[in-house]
């Protein structure tokens, strides 16, 4: 193939500035990264098993999934268009209050089919578009002040993203074979309802960024 650009007979490597490290809004917004990842992983690690736990048929779990991932091709694109239009720290809260009101509202008192549904559109809508911020996240330590390359940001939000993938499978293990909550009704009460419920913690811990705004920390 015909190159569109002559080829530079020297190149040199640009030095890559790692100085933002020191700084506090790449870690607030990794962490929060890392905490949604956890958040996201969990329902589609265990909805099928889910499923069958409360009574529904065998297709509920799996066409959950399906529709889980059909709405985060969806959070992508509106989480995209918010950043682009303004702060990332307001993806990230919208992203954070829908997966909240998903995961302790639709996921804890799903007692059907139409309930769980319900669940998967809303958190694929709100947790799984969340890698859509990354662009924003870089952007808004840029304008902070730093030096930064925004390729390096997204890789390491990538790294966060990895980390909280892979340790939502062990901690789930272990959550899953806690004592259910005594006396509690709806999803609450089954075996999962301490996952539901650390599910929630981790979603709300991923809008810290929205928090670091208002301290004017981000």
């Amino acid at each position: 193939m015909k190159n569109r650009l002559p080829i530079a007979h020297s190149s040199t490597l640009r030095p890559v500035d790692l100085s933002f490290l020191k700084m506090a809004p790449f870690w607030i917004y990794s962490f929060g990264n890392m905490m949604q990842s956890i958040a996201f992983f969990l329902p589609q690690i265990w909805l099928p098993s889910f499923a069958r736990e409360i009574g529904m048929p065998a297709v509920a779990g799996p066409l959950a999934l399906c529709l889980l991932n059909l709405a985060a091709c969806g959070g992508y694109i509106s989480q995209g268009i918010i950043v682009d239009r303004y702060h990332v720290t307001v993806a990230i809260c919208f992203a954070t209050l829908g997966s909240m009101l998903a995961v302790f509202v639709f996921w804890g008192l799903t007692t059907s089919q139409a309930m769980l549904y319900v669940f998967v559109i809303l958190w694929g809508l709100t947790g799984g578009g969340f890698a859509a911020n990354w662009a924003g996240c870089a952007n808004a330590i840029r304008q902070s002040g730093y030096h930064v390359d925004t390729g390096m940001v997204i890789s390491l939000l990538c790294v966060s993203k990895g980390v909280g993938s892979v340790a939502s499978g062990p901690i789930s293990e272990k959550l899953i074979n806690v004592q259910p909550f005594l006396d509690a009704g709806f999803a609450y009460g089954t075996r999962y309802g301490v996952l539901i419920v650390f599910t929630g913690i981790s979603a709300t811990l991923g809008g810290i960024a929205c928090v670091g705004r208002l301290a004017k920390v981000v």
